[in-house]
């Protein structure tokens, strides 16, 4: 793997991981407050959901993406579109960050963070595309 693929990679895994730690607090923060219980059964189904993704993408950026398979370069890209791209349209939808803050600071703050991860996601996957295109 040549180095503009391992920095794309790691562009795209750091930021899994960094939202990954970022939704953990949120939800850890969110248990202590006087939710209903429906509340926090959300809470949590969220945050397993994002943890399961997120397991899984580094599952897919191992073996699949080294072999080259095509549906690993796809699937880094549609998960980051579904993560952060769902973020900003349910925000739209909801004004949900925009609107207030959020357990950890600021939701405008998040807002922006959420648009510099799905750049950042974009710039990882176009930096890795060409390790795809090379004869195997």
């Amino acid at each position: 793997m040549d180095i503009k693929t391992k920095i794309g990679l790691w562009i795209c895994r750091g930021i899994a991981l960094i939202f990954a730690v970022l939704e953990f607090r949120g939800c850890w923060r969110h248990l202590s407050e006087p939710w209903a219980d429906h509340a926090q059964f959300h809470s949590l189904t969220g945050l397993s959901y994002y943890l399961g993704l997120t397991i899984l993408f580094f599952m897919i950026t191992g073996k699949p993406f080294q072999n080259r398979e095509w549906w690993a370069w796809w699937t880094l890209l549609i998960m980051g579109f579904f993560v952060h791209g769902a973020q900003l349209v349910v925000d739209g939808i909801t004004n949900g960050l925009r609107g207030g803050g959020t357990s950890q600071g600021s939701g405008m703050m998040f807002f922006y963070l959420t648009i510099a991860a799905l750049l950042l996601y974009i710039i990882g996957a176009l930096l890795a595309l060409p390790h795809f295109k090379r004869e195997q």
